[in-house]
This record gives C-alpha cells, structure tokens and sequence, in this order.
C-alpha cells in the first residue's frame, strides 16, 4: 500500500561474471515519499583491453533477517528492472485455554482476549472464549487469515493476553510458537478469608449469663447479596460463657471469578430476638412475653 515501509536493499554490480563493484550500493527503503528506486551506475568501461564487450549484470541482496520479499531481475534497454515481490502469506494462530485446579462440574467465567502484533494490540475488540461447565465452555479459538510478514522485511511476532479473572493465577500472556500455537493455562486459587464475631446477651443479668441456651450460628454464602445458601460444614455451637466463634479457610472467590459476601445466621431461641445489624456480631435480646 502507499503508507508500506519497504527494507533498504543493495545492488553488487558484475561484469562478465565476476563482481566488479567493491561494495554494494545502497537503495534506501522507507515509504512511498522517501524511498530510492532508482540508481545509475556511471563510468563503467565498455571494452576490454581485448576489445570485446563487456556483459554486465546486476545482482541484489537484501539487507540482513529481510523476510517476505522474493526477486525477480530482468534487463531493460542498457539496465535492469529489480522487482520485489511482496510475500501476503497469511498464518492461522491457534489458541488454547487450559484450566486447572477446578471439579469436573466447575462453571469457569468467560474469557476475554487480545491479540497483539509487534508489542501492539491488533484486535481492537477482545474475542471471548465462553466459560461454563465442561460441557460447553469455549477451549480454543483459531485467529485467522494474519500477515507473516511485514512490507519492512520482517516476520511478525505474535502474542495472546488475556484479562485474568478475579480468584485464578494466569500463566502470563502467550507468545505464539514456531507452530503458530499459543495457550493459556488458568488456575484457580481463590484466596482464603476469615470470618469472625462475638455473642452479646441483653436483658440478661450477670448472674444467669451461665445459664443461657446454646446457640447454632451457622455461615451462608452469596455473589450476588440476593440468593444465600449454607456453607458445607460452617457450623458452630456456642454454650453459656462462650463469646466468640471464627470459620477459617473461606474461599474468597468462586470459580466463575465472583467475591463472596457471608453471613452468620443463628438459629431461633424462644424467648429471645436476634439481631446484627449487617455485622458479624449477633446480640441476643432477652424477651420473656407475659403470661
């Protein structure tokens, strides 16, 4: 295209075979504004001392790691045409999404990728990988049909980054292979919490604190702050004179990426009312009622 960068190349110049110029010239490269396309070599004897004519030719090498271009010499007239022909080879990159550290029936979040080219982004838009359980979640996507090689004489190098999901460890973004393959691998490491409170008695004298029921705090969990359900194994019972209570080792993520919210729910005790007011702290309110 107009706006193309093309490589510096150089031309060796040979007469009747043998290569007659000392060092190459140079043809500067650059875009359609600035590069040098043509050159004329002055000066060139015609005759041997023999008196035979002399055959030149003129022969071209590329500068150094130029890729992508194939050559195509032929005279003209008292020179030569030196053609450069564009390699528009196109590469599919496969991408794969490996993920560990999750059940068999696990729903994983969504993905979402970008491509880069040369450092930069390539895709303006991320691709997403659909998550879900083993059964339907998105493992692989193919990026089709993108250059090799660049008008510079270079090959591009490719890369996958991903936005890493909330309670997963990410391999790091992934330079593509030799084979045009590149994977991800995402574990899940959903980080640990604790969760602790204390028992308040109200309208209970000092004296009958040793006497008061035993109480069942049990730990719900929830994404969304809307649907709660009891957390396996979080259960604690807290007799006369015990004031506090901890559950330990609380995942602080799910494996779809979500943060847990949680909650101590207490079982009911007739003649008392429980409140906490959001908190973890339970205050237990001595109502007796008439008779």
């Amino acid at each position: 295209s107009d706006d193309s960068v093309v490589p510096n190349i150089y031309l060796d110049v040979y007469q009747n075979g043998n290569k007659y110029t000392e060092e190459p010239v140079m043809l500067k490269g650059g875009n359609k504004d600035n590069r040098q396309l043509t050159y004329v070599f002055k000066g060139l004897p015609k005759y041997s001392i023999e008196g035979k004519e002399y055959v030149y030719t003129v022969e071209e090498v590329l500068g150094d790691g130029v890729e992508g271009y194939t050559q195509n010499i032929t005279p003209e007239n008292d020179g030569y045409i030196v053609e450069n022909i564009f390699d528009n080879t196109t590469i599919d990159i496969n991408f794969t999404k490996v993920w560990e550290g999750i059940n068999e029936d696990s729903v994983v979040p969504d993905i979402k990728l970008y491509l880069y080219q040369n450092g930069n982004k390539y895709t303006d838009e991320p691709v997403t990988l659909k998550g879900g359980n083993s059964e339907n979640r998105e493992l692989t996507y193919v990026f089709k049909e993108l250059p090799k090689y660049s008008t510079d004489g270079n090959k591009y190098t490719y890369k996958v980054v991903e936005e890493v999901p909330d309670g997963y460890i990410s391999s790091g973004e992934a330079t593509v292979d030799a084979n045009n393959n590149a994977t991800i691998t995402n574990r899940f490491t959903p980080g640990k919490v604790s969760i602790s409170g204390t028992k308040t008695w109200n309208m209970v004298s000092e004296s009958d604190l040793s006497s008061v029921p035993t109480i069942t705090i049990r730990l719900q969990s929830s994404t969304d702050g809307i649907l709660w359900s009891n957390v396996n194994d979080k259960v604690v019972e807290l007799k006369a004179g015990e004031l506090a209570f901890e559950f330990k080792d609380l995942p602080e993520y799910s494996v779809e990426g979500n943060k847990y919210k949680y909650r101590v729910v207490e079982t009911p005790l007739v003649g008392y009312t429980s409140s906490n007011n959001g908190s973890y702290n339970i205050l237990n309110t001595y109502t007796p009622g008439e008779t």
